[in-house]
């Protein structure tokens, strides 16, 4: 625990005790504990949540274990962060098969997950559209499902503000996009160690169809919004 805070230090006990139910939570298989529990272990900054505690290199396999279960648990985030600590050598992996195939596994799931989640959002978008265009035809209804659009979004707003549903306390900043994340295990399986597996560069090619893909989606997205 550090004691050298701005602004005065949380007695122990309190820090003690946020930790405590933090775990509690994480063994419950909540995500957002996963996570926040992994950034305490990792060394890393989190000067916005619990800047008392604060991890150390021996932390990082326990750090690297909470991120694989957020990431069993379709964290978008864990995915990414993990299979970047792997790829930049965070890992003490020595860059052999095995630790590439995690990452690339981690990379495509990342793809998938956010995918879908740009998707839905996408969908959305388009729906609130072409409401939008149809509005002169029934501007009663209309006007009745933006005003529960409004009270969704509020909810959602007064949510996380109280809960911290959806954190993901920084993981997020591993600096992946879908196209991106399918290009780079395109590269671990066309031009790197698994390269020389049978079916490899079949893999590759698959992959980097994907990331064009992936790529068109961000693009539709961006214009969207």
């Amino acid at each position: 625990l550090r004691e050298d805070q701005p602004g005065g230090s949380p007695d122990r006990r309190d820090v003690e005790s946020a930790v405590f139910h933090l775990v509690e939570a994480a063994r419950q298989d909540l995500p957002e504990a996963l996570l926040a529990l992994a950034r305490l272990a990792s060394g890393r900054a989190h000067e916005d949540f619990l800047p008392q505690v604060f991890g150390a290199p021996e932390f990082l396999p326990t750090c690297l274990a909470l991120l694989a279960h957020a990431a069993s648990l379709q964290s978008a985030a864990a995915m990414g962060a993990l299979a970047g600590l792997v790829l930049d050598g965070d890992v003490d992996s020595g860059g052999g098969s095995e630790e590439l195939r995690v990452a690339s596994l981690q990379l495509e799931a990342y793809a998938e997950e956010s995918l879908e989640t740009m998707k839905n959002k996408l969908e959305r978008l388009e729906a609130k559209a072409q409401r939008t265009i149809g509005r002169e035809e029934d501007e009663d209804e209309e006007d009745e499902d933006e005003d529960e659009d409004d009270e969704e979004d509020e909810e959602d707003l007064e949510n996380e503000h109280h809960c911290l549903r959806g954190h993901t306390f920084g993981w997020e900043d591993h600096g992946w996009t879908p196209h991106t994340a399918l290009i780079r295990a395109a590269d671990i399986w066309g031009a790197e160690i698994l390269s020389q597996e049978e079916g490899s560069q079949a893999r590759a090619a698959s992959l980097r169809i994907g990331a064009a893909r992936a790529q068109m989606l961000e693009e539709r997205l961006s214009l969207a919004l």
